[in-house]
């Protein structure tokens, strides 16, 4: 089990480096950010054909390519960030692929014995944290987050179950 808790942290530490690439919320919301621009310059290159005639659509187009877009496939990262980014890519892919294989043989060898009850909390806690990830929800600045919110909180049993959360 401490296996697929370090992989927990290796994806954990790649949402932390490059979040535009792993969270799936960013990139959602900078492929949203695309899509509205390129709405935009479609209602511009219109009305600058209206105004300055069919050569000004060139001129902005021009313009257009010299201008960042901060879509997930334009992403260019350091040299440091991307071995760093291929390094903790690799240790979930390593630790998640041993986690699975020492599960499965430990079923294999054992298959009638039960589990403790802790190991059974344990492995409850390692499920609900790779679902939390998997929805987005375990993010280190939502932490930042609740505390604050446990912070404000003027009610003492509702800020001793958001610690809790």
């Amino acid at each position: 089990m401490n296996v697929f808790t370090r992989a927990i942290r290796a994806y954990v530490r790649l949402l932390q480096i490059a979040p535009e690439v792993f969270d799936d919320t960013v990139v959602r919301r900078e492929a949203a950010a695309k899509a509205a621009s390129a709405v935009l310059d479609a209602e511009l290159v219109v009305a600058l054909e209206k105004v300055y005639g069919p050569d000004a659509p060139e001129l902005h187009q021009s313009q257009n390519e010299n201008r960042c877009r901060n879509g997930a496939e334009t992403v260019q990262f350091s040299r440091r960030k991307t071995a760093a980014i291929e390094y903790h890519v690799a240790e979930h892919d390593l630790r998640l692929g041993a986690g699975i294989t020492a599960f499965a043989r430990h079923q294999h060898l054992r298959p009638h014995r039960m589990f403790s009850l802790g190991t059974v909390a344990r492995m409850l806690d390692i499920a609900s944290r790779f679902g939390r990830l998997a929805c987005g929800l375990d993010w280190p600045s939502l932490r930042k987050v609740r505390r604050a919110e446990v912070s404000s909180c003027d009610d003492v049993d509702l800020a001793e179950s958001l610690k809790r959360a």
